[in-house]
């Protein structure tokens, strides 16, 4: 079965719960195309899935990894806002992967794989993302209106959270060590945005 049939079937099994979908999808991928785990990372809100499901992800990847992407056939290479970008759409997956020299990250170099390395957490699956903090140090940089939005909202959830065991639980998955402590960086950066 081709790795196009297998990510299907694998559609039909999670429908349209993409948070979990999207993941496995992304393994699947890698393993397929022999992309080393260690040479990409998952972009902006997947760090916060649990309380802001995603509906697509966005992955920067080494230069290297990213031509093995794309001869794997799933999706489209193209240039997209001056960036090598590999896009795959099938169905209810939508991922992006642009293809990055190690210095190189957006919307600046602070958020290259290489200066991002310390500041990134592994999934269940073995992904790199950004870490509370770097999430929200590139949510400041982006600095868009959705953006003060999703850290308000964050701000409010946490503040929720931290009252019940669940809620503690879900904030520890986040890889946020100190509940007090990012509730007080996000009121001391929304009250400057």
């Amino acid at each position: 079965m081709s790795l196009r049939k297998n990510i299907e079937e694998l559609a039909k099994i999670h429908g349209n719960d993409v948070n979990t979908l999207l993941p496995m999808v992304l393994l699947m991928i890698v393993s397929y195309c022999d992309i080393d785990q260690s040479k990409y990372h998952i972009l902006s809100s997947y760090a916060i899935r649990q309380i802001k499901p995603v509906s697509d992800l966005d992955v920067n990847m080494d230069e290297t990894e990213w031509k093995k992407l794309a001869k794997c056939g799933l999706g489209k290479a193209e240039i997209y806002n001056n960036q090598d970008r590999y896009y795959i759409k099938i169905g209810v997956i939508d991922i992006e992967a642009f293809s990055k020299k190690d210095t190189i990250g957006f919307p600046n170099n602070d958020f290259s794989m290489s200066a991002l390395r310390p500041k990134l957490v592994r999934d269940m699956f073995g992904h790199l993302h950004y870490s509370f903090d770097a999430f929200v140090s590139w949510k400041v940089v982006v600095h868009r209106d959705k953006d003060k939005e999703h850290l308000t909202q964050l701000f409010k959830d946490l503040k929720v959270l931290k009252r019940t065991i669940k809620g503690r639980e879900v904030i520890k998955s986040m890889h946020i060590t100190n509940a007090d402590a990012a509730i007080n960086k996000l009121d001391g950066i929304l009250a400057k945005w």
